[in-house]
């Protein structure tokens, strides 16, 4: 039995391709990481591994992933799934608010300072009663906001070198992980 990989170490072994393949199986048993698309059908018959072929695309410059656009460029937020996100509407109880916390978290790699912008939904979800206040709905809108008009994160390439800008304040630390001056990702804690 292998360990599911983490979503990180699958996008940093991306770092200098071009081209992308999406294989969408109906059933699968087999954890094997074949090395070229020859190896993949091979082992896909070898196992029993169905395939839904209107869900694989091969050779392609970009595909959706888990929420995320990956290609030759980098990793941003799938606009498909932004389109559902602005129109959330506003939380009512602390379900519905620990819902948008989730997706909202899920997308922090690519809002800087994340922690300290969400903080006031963070509170929210603290507390044993819902408060919803003018403060949270601003700080609400302003999450959708950002994860709509994200920045493309680039892939990371290990053989360059990687800067870090970060900054400390009273409400949290945020830093930058970039390269050429692009951004790798966005991290935060308060």
């Amino acid at each position: 039995m292998c360990p599911i990989p983490r979503l990180d170490d699958l996008l940093d072994e991306l770092s200098e391709a071009k081209t992308f393949s999406k294989i969408d199986l109906r059933q699968s048993q087999h954890h094997g990481t074949p090395e070229t698309p020859r190896e993949v059908f091979f082992t896909l018959i070898k196992h029993n591994l169905f395939r839904k072929l209107e869900k694989c695309s091969f050779m392609v410059p970009e595909v959706p992933f888990l929420g995320y656009i990956v290609s030759g460029q980098g990793i941003s937020v799938d606009q498909e799934k932004a389109v559902a996100i602005k129109p959330w509407p506003t939380p009512t109880n602390i379900t519905e608010a620990r819902a948008f916390h989730g997706l909202a978290f899920f997308y922090r790699r690519f809002i800087i300072n994340f922690s300290a912008i969400a903080a006031p939904i963070n509170e929210c979800l603290k507390k044993g009663d819902f408060k919803w206040t003018s403060t949270t709905q601003a700080t609400f809108e302003e999450i959708k906001d950002r994860i709509c008009s994200t920045h493309i994160l680039v892939l990371p390439d290990f053989g360059k070198l990687f800067e870090v800008e970060c900054d400390a304040s009273g409400v949290g630390i945020w830093a930058v992980l970039t390269q050429e001056k692009k951004p790798v990702t966005f991290f935060s804690e308060k």
